[in-house]
């Protein structure tokens, strides 16, 4: 688990390095995009694993909370914005996903997709 949060937090850095533009709205675009959405072996660990923790027990549990801090902290290096700010992005972005995720290939993934990035769905 904890090696699946790290590589999580490099990709997120990555694209946040890397961005063309402003970083968060790129990360924005690239975590909800169909590619992300569909590979969960190499998407985020956040949505991958959620349900694991809780049965994990405390320690996996740990390993989370302290991934989303070093998060909430990439978070910050690029946009000034508030902790509460950054957390309720992860909490969103990572909803959104896992919803997305959920009901396949069915039209309400456009609009979960859409919801989250104020465009229209497909």
């Amino acid at each position: 688990t904890e090696f699946a949060l790290e590589q999580n937090r490099q990709a997120w850095r990555d694209v946040l390095e890397n961005a063309d533009g402003t970083a968060l709205a790129a990360f924005r675009e690239w975590y909800l995009s169909n590619d992300h959405i569909r590979h969960r072996g190499h998407g985020c660990a956040f949505s991958t694993l959620a349900t694991e923790a809780p049965r994990r027990g405390v320690d996996t549990q740990a390993e989370f909370a302290n991934a989303i801090e070093k998060s909430l902290d990439l978070l910050s290096n690029f946009d000034p914005m508030t902790r509460a700010r950054s957390l309720k992005m992860i909490c969103t972005l990572v909803g959104a996903l896992t919803l997305a995720r959920d009901v396949g290939d069915n039209p309400l993934k456009s609009e979960i997709v859409a919801a989250v990035t104020d465009k229209e769905p497909n």
